[in-house]
């Protein structure tokens, strides 16, 4: 993830409840700045845009909002949560505590603490955990379930039914066939490809470009 943003000042010219975030140049920017904000700031400015508190269907506060974005008056975003601009949250769905949804990204799933999904992405699986990191432009299909401490990169697709078991890390531009079996603790590098029904064993490496299409049980064994 690149650094944080951090807070300059907060306005106090009749209204106590909006900031301004200004970017860090030896940082870099990201909304994870906007995370760290409390539940007393109700409006925010980064990066040119308004970022707007909402209540939740319960009455709580909810998280962070940007311009344009969609989220359906069923879904719950926890108040330490920042959902990007023209991004889009469905029904029922439940936006887990310290979560940034990033601009243009559709997410139909429910998510666990600490994730990060990046620009553009699209998110409908079953499950998402904790600790969970997934690219820009990344595609995570229908019944997936993407387990705790999982990095996923940009570019990448998860196919339907596909566990992605956790602990792991799996490239960019990388192709995830429907109903693998992804152990934890392996590594699959980037533009790799995984094929259907295939199970990768714990601790396996996938090199960059590499092609699976049976059961891998090593890192020299078959595939």
């Amino acid at each position: 993830m690149v650094g944080v943003a951090t807070m300059f000042a907060v306005r106090d010219a009749g209204t106590k409840n909006a900031a301004v975030l200004r970017r860090d140049q030896s940082e870099g920017s990201s909304l994870r700045g906007l995370v760290a904000l409390g539940a007393s700031v109700k409006s925010v400015k980064f990066q040119g845009e308004e970022y707007v508190r909402r209540a939740n269907p319960d009455g709580s506060l909810g998280g962070l909002v940007g311009q344009g974005a969609s989220v359906a008056e069923s879904a719950f975003v926890a108040v330490d949560s920042v959902i990007g601009c023209n991004a889009q949250i469905g029904e029922g769905v439940v936006i887990g505590p310290r979560n940034v949804i990033e601009f243009g990204a559709k997410v139909y799933s429910s998510t666990g603490h600490y994730v990060n999904i990046g620009k553009n992405a699209i998110v409908k699986a079953k499950s998402i955990g904790y600790f969970v990191d997934i690219g820009e432009w990344a595609k995570i299909e229908e019944g997936a379930e993407i387990g705790n401490y999982s990095s996923i990169g940009h570019h990448t697709r998860i196919g339907c039914g596909t566990s992605v078991m956790g602990n792991l890390t799996i490239g960019c531009n990388t192709e995830i066939c429907a109903r693998a079996r992804i152990w934890k603790g392996t590594y699959i590098g980037s533009h790799a490809e995984v094929g259907i029904g295939v199970s990768i064993y714990p601790s396996v490496t996938v090199p960059d470009y590499g092609r699976v299409y049976s059961d891998k049980v090593s890192s020299d064994g078959p595939g």
